[in-house]
């Protein structure tokens, strides 16, 4: 009795969710955010249907619907939570900024890794994070997109490093927390302006010691600023995604403040 609840209860969360993000579909969509071409990629889809899908794909198109894999949804979606809401909608629009990547396919990703493009991986998913973010923006305009960067920065914990994963997934997954989080907070203390400087903020820093990069994918490219970093604050940032024992949040945030307000602007010759 306790089993056949506990799946009706899960069945309507994903009606519940189906439903919400076909309502964000039948907006009036942009026609460009990042690149991305939303009603271009989606064609005559609009009705969403959350369902389990087969090879760890995450987003399929098939005529009017969009299918879109149940598992993190069914895990994070809470009606009655503005943030879990909000994470739900960036997973959607993030899946669906990979399929116009041309990486919707698990067996991409996986050819992708095999040829040792962790590096590139990581900006795929950080212009999808950004595009997510600036989509639902325009799409539900009272959601900053200072507000739906803390959210992405917090969701990440529901996909941590593991003993698993190589060590250039490792990385990966440990430099995606740290441009998100620099990201928000970069924002939060007015050092970037939406609508002004345009991208995502990402950060490269030397192990064990040596200066964190901080860039703006622009276009163009484009160095911020740096910062010699102290021994403890490299094995700090280390921490962030790490297998077993993560850094908190309220940790890591600390510390990026702190960096973000030494940092200096790059040498003009």
């Amino acid at each position: 009795m306790v089993k056949c609840s506990t799946i009706k209860r899960k069945a309507q969360t994903l009606r519940l969710i189906g439903r919400e993000l076909t309502a964000l579909l039948r907006r009036r969509l942009p026609a460009q955010v990042c690149g991305v071409q939303l009603g271009r990629l989606l064609g005559p889809a609009r009705r969403v249907r959350v369902t389990p899908l087969s090879k760890d794909d995450k987003v399929r198109l098939r005529g009017e619907q969009v299918l879109l894999d149940s598992q993190y949804l069914s895990r994070n979606y809470d009606q009655a939570d503005e943030r879990s809401r909000a994470a739900c909608m960036l997973y959607f629009l993030h899946e669906l900024i990979h399929l116009a990547q041309g990486i919707g396919a698990k067996k991409t990703v996986r050819g992708i890794r095999s040829a040792g493009a962790e590096h590139t991986l990581l900006h795929c998913d950080l212009h999808a994070d950004h595009g997510a973010a600036g989509l639902l923006h325009r799409l539900i305009p009272e959601w900053s997109v200072p507000f739906l960067k803390d959210v992405q920065g917090y969701a990440l914990a529901a996909f941590p490093s593991t003993a698993g994963h190589t060590d250039g997934a490792k990385q990966r997954k440990r430099l995606r927390v740290l441009a998100i989080r620099a990201d928000y907070w970069a924002r939060q203390l007015g050092m970037v302006t939406e609508g002004r400087q345009a991208g995502y903020l990402f950060v490269e820093y030397a192990q064990p010691r040596g200066p964190l990069l901080l860039y703006r994918s622009g276009p163009p490219l484009t160095l911020l600023g740096t910062v010699r970093l102290r021994p403890q604050e490299v094995a700090i940032l280390d921490r962030a995604s790490q297998p077993g024992k993560p850094l908190p949040m309220s940790g890591l945030d600390h510390l990026l403040i702190g960096i973000l307000r030494r940092q200096q602007p790059p040498q003009q010759t």
